[in-house]
């Protein structure tokens, strides 16, 4: 099968380790692997047809398109690229939209609570005077602040007290896009969270990642430690949950527990593997190719069924246009 993996980084040499072990395990599958840069892509209206080109020819045959959305700014802008290979009709794992949704933080939140998804006490702040109010609003310290953009724990600030809160508050102001999460800090998590990591509509790893000495941020590139977790049932129908709200394939969901039972905190359309793959052992980058691969044979499929009806109602036509002459004139 031709598998294209869709990427925005602009370098070979600064791919992420996903990157290069799901690059690998599509060859090692037996597959055919085309590597798309999206700065090598464009997008053309100028024939009949719209088109995908890739450096300056079309992109042609793939049957499957796994995207890896390594970027963050212009998210509206770089999500473009994947709604243009939907567009042009290539099956595309994950697509525009959840993409679009779960890079910005305040999206999500909307999705998870319109959908009943319990989250923690959040207040979207627009202004120093904004934050400060939905700090009083919240009750206590310490706060989580957040970037409406942002992976890898860049852009969370851990605010302790009123003091820390008014040196930083030069900095908020010249984060770029000026809409922040205020967020209540759950004393119990203890710089613990969950890593849930969906692939299909089914659970298959999951990880619980402990920040590092001095650190509240448990990602395992900013140094945190990983471990293999078991999900109560509970946990587990909510990551699910979670995704399916948003429509997302592939999904790194991100949750904690708290005395009032399990809340999401943010779900990542591009997870990275090397946490969880060392945690767990489950091999990542094969459930993801397994679940491409099945999700492009029901693409054809369907296409063969359109192709067959299409077939079927031109032969019924034809046999109205040519009617018996015999029976015209009996």
């Amino acid at each position: 099968m031709q598998i294209a993996i869709f990427h925005y980084t602009k370098k070979d040499e600064d791919f992420s380790h996903s990157m290069r072990v799901l690059r690998a395990k599509v060859r090692e599958m037996g597959h055919d692997l085309r590597v798309i840069r999206k700065h090598d892509c464009q997008l053309d209206w100028t024939g009949k047809k719209t088109r995908f080109l890739y450096k300056n020819k079309p992109l042609g045959k793939v049957d499957v398109v796994i995207v890896r959305p390594g970027f963050n700014d212009n998210y509206d802008l770089e999500a473009g690229a994947i709604k243009h290979l939907q567009y042009c009709g290539y099956t595309v794992v994950n697509t525009h939209l959840p993409v679009i949704i779960t890079k910005n933080k305040i999206r999500t939140l909307q999705y998870l609570d319109h959908h009943h998804i319990p989250i923690p006490r959040t207040i979207v702040a627009y202004s120093r005077d904004q934050i400060e109010k939905a700090v009083e609003k919240l009750g206590k310290f310490p706060v989580v602040i957040k970037k409406a953009c942002g992976t890898q724990g860049k852009g969370v600030l851990y605010i302790p007290d009123a003091q820390t809160l008014t040196s930083v508050m030069d900095l908020l102001m010249d984060w770029h896009g000026n809409e922040y999460l205020i967020q209540e800090y759950i004393e119990e998590a203890k710089g613990k969270d969950l890593r849930i990591f969906v692939v299909g509509g089914k659970v298959i790893a999951a990880m619980e990642r402990t920040a590092k000495p001095g650190e509240f941020r448990s990602n395992f590139h900013l140094g945190g430690s990983v471990a293999k977790v078991d999900l109560t049932p509970d946990e587990k129908t909510l990551a699910l949950k979670a995704a399916k709200v948003i429509g997302i394939e592939i999904a790194g969901v991100d949750m904690l527990r708290t005395h009032e039972g399990p809340q999401i905190i943010e779900v990542n359309s591009n997870p990275g593997f090397e946490g969880i793959m060392q945690a767990t052992g489950v091999d990542i980058p094969g459930a993801i190719i397994k679940y491409a691969v099945s999700k492009a044979k029901i693409a054809q499929a369907k296409k063969m069924s359109r192709q067959d009806l299409i077939r079927a109602k031109v032969s019924l036509l034809g046999s109205f246009a040519q009617p018996d002459v015999n029976l015209a004139f009996a």
